[in-house]
């Protein structure tokens, strides 16, 4: 008797997730597309041309026999942190009000797009950041978190043997799509909850990420009307995916863009949407500049650094090579991203550069950069610009003129060229 009302009960239970959330559940055990974006993300990562892939922070996870025990403390930490979060959504806080469209981030460097239309709401199992703001999962209930997880158990296999199914299909390894886009049964139910999350919110969500796991899902459920209207921005500039490869594109209906440079290529590459409205929110110069101390005839060369220094240290490394046989006195300056770590910081000081956090200054000879949006900035400013891409494309380089660096010697001998030029007087 006690089994037959255990097994109504689960039914019942059932049933209301049917009701309730007909796209999660429908589309619970075919996932795959969610992934696939990071996937060719951390990919790259892992390919970039003339650069040791044990640059690369992706190597722990391309390699595994090499790096076990870190990458078992990787997993264990992921745990530890999701299973911390989903305590702290039962736990007294700000809930979401809905009655406002919702802006998701995953952390505060999409404050710039936040305005008073929006209500910044934080997303991501993994996101410790900025407790004062509510969580997107704190619009589910118990027993819609309940339901989530019963969701994920019953079709986590299901959606293994269709990931299995569509690498096979598509010539990619298995194995290493698993491990770069850890695709376990946590993140799984971390996409499971976001799926029900913003389901459940049904209205007008604003975005800013690029290729995350939950703008993928955003897109899905617009896709298929499960949301009034999905509005991204953009914070930066699209990587092209590794050769033969596609991004899968985002479904909007309005899209902003930072640089004009860019459109061309998202349109083409990025909206699935043919009727998103896109709003060009660029200027000529967006930033505050400062000017720097120069000494007298002393050439100054500056590069920003990438959040997690793939290849950076490689980069400064050639240009205090160039400063040492150049014949020129050269100061050497490094624009560090808002989280670069902070012991980087210290080892790059110790080489003679000079960094710098926030500052970013008017006044230099040459900007170098991989990827950064600051070099489009800069060449607003006549600040001449090398692109070093380790023989990755960026969308703005279909649109304008770049001076883009195929290989490392290729970038040095622009540096040098650059420096025999007629000095700027600013």
């Amino acid at each position: 008797m006690a089994s037959l009302v255990w097994k109504n009960m689960k039914n019942d239970s059932y049933e209301h997730l049917c009701e309730r959330f007909p796209c999660t559940v429908g589309m619970a055990g075919q996932l795959f597309p969610v992934f696939w974006n990071e996937y060719l993300v951390r990919l790259n990562a892992c390919q970039r041309i003339g650069v040791d892939p044990k640059e690369s922070s992706m190597f722990v996870s391309k390699y595994p026999g090499e790096n076990r025990w870190k990458l078992r403390f990787l997993s264990l930490r992921y745990m530890v942190a999701s299973i911390f979060q989903l305590i702290c959504l039962f736990l007294p806080a700000r809930r979401i009000e809905t009655a406002k469209p919702i802006f998701a981030f995953n952390n505060l460097s999409s404050r710039r797009f936040f305005s008073d239309k929006t209500i910044p709401a934080r997303m991501g199992l993994y996101n410790f950041h900025d407790f004062n703001y509510p969580h997107i999962l704190q619009i589910l209930s118990i027993k819609e978190l309940i339901g989530a997880l019963r969701l994920a158990v019953q079709n986590y296999e299901l959606f293994v043997s269709g990931c299995r199914q569509k690498c096979a299909a598509l010539g990619e390894n298995w194995s290493l799509f698993r491990r770069l886009t850890q695709c376990g049964r946590l993140t799984y139910f971390d996409a499971i909850l976001h799926f029900m999350a913003f389901e459940k919110m049904a209205g007008t969500i604003h975005f800013d990420g690029h290729f995350e796991m939950y703008i993928t899902i955003l897109s899905m459920l617009r896709e298929h009307g499960a949301l009034g209207k999905l509005v991204g921005y953009q914070h930066g500039v699209f990587e092209y995916p590794p050769a033969g490869r596609k991004y899968i594109p985002m479904f909007t209906d309005e899209y902003h863009l930072l640089f004009s440079e860019s459109e061309a290529w998202i349109r083409s590459n990025m909206q699935k949407n043919t009727a998103c409205k896109f709003i060009l929110n660029d200027s000529p110069v967006s930033l505050k500049f400062q000017m720097y101390a120069k000494k007298p005839r002393a050439y100054v060369v500056a590069f920003a650094a990438a959040e997690f220094f793939d290849n950076d240290q490689i980069i400064v490394n050639r240009i205090l090579s160039i400063r040492r046989r150049l014949g020129k006195e050269l100061s050497v300056l490094v624009y560090f991203h808002p989280f670069f770590p902070g012991v980087i910081k210290s080892a790059l000081r110790d080489q003679g550069v000079e960094g710098f956090n926030k500052v970013r200054h008017k006044n230099v000879d040459l900007f170098i950069t991989r990827c950064s949006t600051l070099g489009i900035e800069y060449q607003r400013i006549g600040v001449p610009v090398i692109f070093v891409p380790f023989g990755d494309g960026i969308c703005v380089f279909e649109s304008g003129n770049f001076n883009v660096a195929k290989s490392l010697e290729d970038m040095e001998q622009k540096i040098c060229k650059l420096l025999q030029q007629p000095r700027r007087d600013i």
